[in-house]
């Protein structure tokens, strides 16, 4: 069995690319999210699962129950805080799947260290972040309805030390926030 012609989908069953010796990952299904080695997780949606750095494991928040959770590496599902947060829209994941900041509807923003139980709320117009390689900062825009005050900022992961770093007004929509592996650019 081969990959699928463009626009074709595996069929139930088939081989995915790690099987047949590409050597590459099984991905997540969904709704819900199935480990690398084939363990179904959840039946619930999994918002923004994430395939740990090791390539063995994978950390996702559960919509059904409100809690992240990462897998051991039996692919047991491990939690990550025993803390639940109800109705998150968006996680953006730290590098090692130890911090993440979880977005929520009403424009809320938590930052979450799952090493330390840290816990702070981000400004609520703070948005489209990105983490440094280190997961020790964050890069975002920072939002105001005002479009002559909307910028390009950078801070300490929990949100302390912001500092604003270029305008972006009107032009926001186009900026793409992301780390380069090098630290020099943020966007």
């Amino acid at each position: 069995s081969g990959l699928p012609s463009a626009g074709e989908s595996l069929p139930p069953g088939a081989a995915y690319p790690s099987e047949i010796g590409l050597g590459l990952p099984r991905l997540p299904t969904f709704p819900g999210i199935t480990a690398a080695r084939g363990k179904r997780v959840t039946d619930m949606p999994a918002v923004n699962p994430i395939i740990t750095p090791d390539g063995k494991s994978a950390a996702f928040y559960d919509s059904n129950n409100g809690y992240f959770t990462k897998l051991d590496e039996n692919g047991n599902p491990v939690l990550l805080s025993d803390k639940q947060f109800f109705e998150v829209e968006n996680v953006v994941w730290g590098p090692k799947t130890d911090k993440a900041i979880a977005e929520f509807p009403d424009g809320s923003n938590i930052f979450l260290n799952f090493t330390t139980g840290e816990q702070v709320t981000l400004p609520k117009q703070w948005e489209d972040f990105s983490f440094r390689a280190d997961g020790e900062k964050i890069a975002g825009k920072s939002m105001s309805p005002d479009s002559d005050n909307r910028w390009l900022f950078v801070a300490n992961a929990d949100g302390t030390e912001s500092r604003a770093i270029r305008p972006i007004g009107a032009n926001a929509d186009k900026v793409k926030v992301n780390f380069s592996p090098n630290n020099q650019i943020i966007a």
